[in-house]
C-alpha cells in the first residue's frame, strides 16, 4: 500500500511540473526548409513522442513531457542527430548534414525518397530511390516519415500502433514484413486518421504498395541478414518466380536461426513512512529456429482484372534460459529476496495460412476482394526453480498448448467521381482460440479456455477534392459477438455482444 501511495505522489508531482514547448526549424545543406523529417522526443534512449517537420521545416512539441532531455532527428540521406533540449526549448535553426548511406559494408548513393500528402495519407515513394536498396520492408519503414518501430511492429507518431496492409491485404504476421524485399515496393502510405473502411479500434494504418511484375521467364533472388546481440542471428531467404503472359508463379523459402541475449536491471524507490527499494535484475537467452515455405500465383487477365492466391507453411521451435533476482529493501534492510532459474521450451507445430484475392475495374467501378485463412498450434513448457529468503523454495512446472483458427474476408466497391470517389464494403472475421494451461504442482491454477468471436462490419465513405483541400466522410457499422468459456463453462462476464455505429470525417 505504501508503494502504491508513493507512485501516486510521484505521478502527481510529475503532472504539476512545468511544461514547455520544444520547437525548431530544420534546413538542408542548401539552406532550404527540410520537410517530412522525423523528430523524436526522448528521455535518454526511451521514446516519448514524435513529430515530422512541415513544409517550412518547423517542428513543435506543445507542452512537452518534462521528463524529455533530448530530441533525435532522422532522415535517410542525412546524419542522425541527437541534441540536448535547450533550457528555453527553442533550437532556432538546425542544419542537417548530408551523409553517405551505409548498407552493411556497401556504400550506396542515389535519389532521396520523396514524400507528399495525398488525402489523409503521407505517401513516400520507394521505387527508384535509395529506400529500394535498404533490404526488407522493415528497413524501409524505419526510414519513412511519421513511423517508428522494428521487426514488423510499427507505430505512427501521435496515433500509436499501426496495422499494416500489403496491396490491400492485412498483414497478420509480423515476420511477413521482413520477408518482403525493399526492391519490390513502389510506395508506402501512412494514414494517421483511418476512415470508415477500417475497424473502430484501428489507430493508424500503413499501406505497402508493391510494383507490378515486369518481364518474362525465370527469376531468382536471395537475401541474407545477420544480427549480433552477444550471439549471431542469421536470416536467409530465397525467392523464385516464373512469368509468362499475365501469369506469375512464385515460391519463397525462409530460414532464421540464432541466439539472443537480453538483460534488464530496474531499481524502483518510493518514499512513504519508510524508504522502500525494489530491485529487479533479470537476464534471458533464447535460441530459436524458424522455417517458412510459401507458394502462390498472380494472374493478370488484362489491364483491368487480376487475381491470385498463396499457401504458406510455417514451423518454429526453440528454448530459453533465464535468471531472475528480486529484492525488496525497507530502510536499507533486506526484507524479501528471491532468486529464480527458468528453463523453457517452445514449438509451433506446422502453421498453415492461405490467401485469395481479386481486383478488377469495370468502367468507373473498382472491385477489391480479399480472403484469409490461418491455423496455428503452439506448445510451451517451462521449469522454474525459486529460492526464497523468507519462504520455502519451490519448483514450478507449466505446460501450455494454444490452438488458433481464423477466417477473414473483406470486399469493397468504389465508384469514381470527377474529383473523388464513393466507397462501400463489408468485412467479416471469425476466429477461435483455445488455450490449455496446466501446472502439476497446483501452485498455479490449471485451466482450459475457449474463445470464439465473430465480427461483422459494413462501411461507406465519400472522398472529394476541393482545390487544395481534400475531405472524407463516412460511417461504419460493427456487430461483434464473443463467447468465452472457462473449463467448459460459459462465462457471461467475459463474453460480449454489441453493435455500434462509428461516423468519421477528415479534412486536409
Amino acid at each position: 500500500m505504501r508503494y502504491i501511495s508513493a507512485i501516486t505522489l510521484l505521478a502527481i508531482s510529475h503532472l504539476l511540473s512545468p511544461a514547455k514547448d520544444i520547437t525548431g526549424t530544420l534546413i538542408d545543406e542548401t539552406g532550404q526548409p527540410a520537410s517530412f523529417v522525423n523528430v523524436i522526443l526522448m528521455k535518454d534512449s526511451t521514446f516519448i513522442d514524435g513529430k515530422t517537420t512541415d513544409d517550412t521545416g518547423l517542428f513543435i512539441f506543445e507542452n512537452a513531457d518534462s521528463l524529455a532531455n533530448t530530441v533525435k532527428i532522422t532522415m535517410i540521406g542525412y546524419e542522425d542527430m541527437v541534441l540536448p533540449i535547450p533550457e528555453d526549448g527553442n533550437y532556432n535553426t538546425i542544419s542537417l548534414k548530408p551523409s553517405t548511406i551505409m548498407l552493411g559494408e556497401v556504400v550506396v548513393k542515389g535519389d532521396l525518397p520523396s514524400t507528399r500528402i495525398k488525402g489523409n495519407a503521407f505517401v513516400t515513394r520507394v521505387e527508384n530511390s535509395i529506400l529500394s536498396t535498404t533490404g526488407s520492408a522493415n528497413d524501409v519503414l524505419k526510414n519513412i516519415p511519421m513511423a517508428t518501430g522494428t521487426d514488423g511492429k510499427f507505430s505512427v507518431f501521435g496515433r500509436g500502433d499501426a496495422i499494416i496492409y500489403v496491396n490491400g491485404r492485412l498483414v497478420r504476421s509480423s515476420d511477413e514484413v521482413g520477408q518482403l524485399s525493399s526492391g519490390d515496393i513502389k510506395e508506402i502510405q501512412v494514414i494517421n486518421n483511418p476512415g470508415a473502411q477500417y475497424g473502430a479500434n484501428v489507430n493508424a494504418v500503413i499501406r505497402i504498395v508493391t510494383k507490378k511484375p515486369v518481364g518474362e521467364g525465370f527469376s531468382i533472388s536471395a537475401y541474407t541478414d545477420n544480427i549480433y546481440n552477444k550471439w549471431f542471428t542469421t536470416k536467409e531467404q530465397l525467392n523464385l518466380k516464373y512469368r509468362t503472359g499475365g501469369l506469375e508463379i512464385f515460391g519463397m523459402g525462409y530460414f532464421r536461426h540464432g541466439k539472443t541475449y537480453d538483460e534488464e536491471y530496474t531499481l524502483t524507490t518510493s518514499y512513504g513512512k519508510s524508504l522502500l527499494e525494489m530491485i529487479s535484475d533479470q537476464s534471458v537467452s533464447t535460441t530459436q529456429s524458424d522455417i517458412t515455405g510459401k507458394i502462390g500465383f498472380n494472374y493478370q487477365l488484362n489491364e483491368n482484372h487480376s487475381l491470385g492466391a498463396y499457401y504458406q507453411h510455417d514451423y518454429n521451435r526453440g528454448h530459453h534460459f533465464g535468471h531472475y533476482l528480486n529484492d525488496i529493501k525497507e530502510n536499507g534492510e533486506l526484507s524479501e529476496s528471491s532468486v529464480s532459474d527458468l528453463k523453457g521450451w517452445f514449438k509451433a507445430l506446422p502453421c498453415n495460412s492461405a490467401n485469395i484475392y481479386y481486383n478488377g475495374t469495370i468502367g468507373k467501378f473498382t472491385v477489391d476482394v480479399n480472403a484469409d485463412y490461418m491455423q496455428t498450434k503452439d506448445n510451451d513448457r517451462s521449469y522454474q526453480y525459486e529460492q526464497n529468503e523468507s519462504s520455502d523454495n519451490r519448483k514450478v512446472t507449466t505446460f501450455n498448448t494454444t490452438r488458433d483458427r481464423l477466417f477473414a474476408e473483406k470486399a469493397s466497391i468504389s465508384y469514381e467521381l470527377p474529383k473523388g470517389n464513393i466507397l462501400i464494403g463489408e468485412e467479416y472475421t471469425n476466429s477461435r482460440s483455445r488455450n490449455d494451461f496446466r501446472n502439476p504442482e497446483n501452485i498455479l491454477n490449471s485451466e482450459l479456455t475457449d474463445v470464439r468471436e465473430s465480427n461483422m462490419g459494413v462501411f461507406a465513405e465519400v472522398s472529394q477534392t476541393f482545390g487544395k483541400f481534400s475531405a472524407t466522410a463516412g460511417a461504419r457499422y460493427e456487430h461483434v459477438k464473443s463467447d468465452y468459456r472457462l473449463n467448459g463453462r460459459f462465462v457471461d462476464g467475459q463474453s460480449k455482444t454489441y453493435s455500434n455505429l462509428f461516423p468519421s470525417a477528415n479534412l486536409t
